[in-house]
């Protein structure tokens, strides 16, 4: 990310779908200002794991600024994060060789949804874990219980 400004990770996981989906290609550039509010974040855990979630709020006080993402199809919040564990903010994804900018109106729009109407994604939450499950049992040809 210094070098070039940007990165280039495919996703895996079921914790933005149906927004991102696995394999899509998501492209984070460097943030220069501040994240708002609906976009996609590039976070490293206090535990140094990576993850891209959605920002819901924001929350200042004397100590600094807190930062709070949730998966659009996740029921509950991450843990707070610094702006320092913030490394970058989602610009495009490509999906099946399509590029899909975060610019576009039809994202914006979701962006919106999903960030102000937590129950709107309620639907997708269950779509997520139901995606999950059936690829947890294609790939081990367990049923879980």
């Amino acid at each position: 990310m210094e070098r070039k400004g940007e990165v280039r990770l495919a996703a895996s996981g079921y914790s933005m779908y149906p927004y991102i989906k696995p394999d899509d290609e998501c492209r984070f550039v460097s943030l220069t200002g501040s994240l708002r509010i609906g976009q996609i974040g590039l976070v490293a855990s206090h535990i140094g794991i990576l993850y891209s979630h959605r920002l819901h709020r924001v929350k200042r006080s004397h100590k600094g600024a807190r930062y709070f993402f949730r998966g659009d199809a996740n029921r509950f919040y991450d843990p707070p994060v610094k702006s320092e564990q913030i490394i970058g903010v989602l610009m495009d994804l490509k999906r099946k060789g399509k590029v899909m900018p975060e610019n576009r109106k039809t994202r914006r729009l979701w962006s919106y949804f999903a960030s102000r109407f937590p129950l709107f994604m309620l639907p997708f939450v269950v779509l997520g874990k139901l995606k999950k499950r059936a690829l947890h049992q294609s790939t081990t040809g367990k049923r879980r219980a």
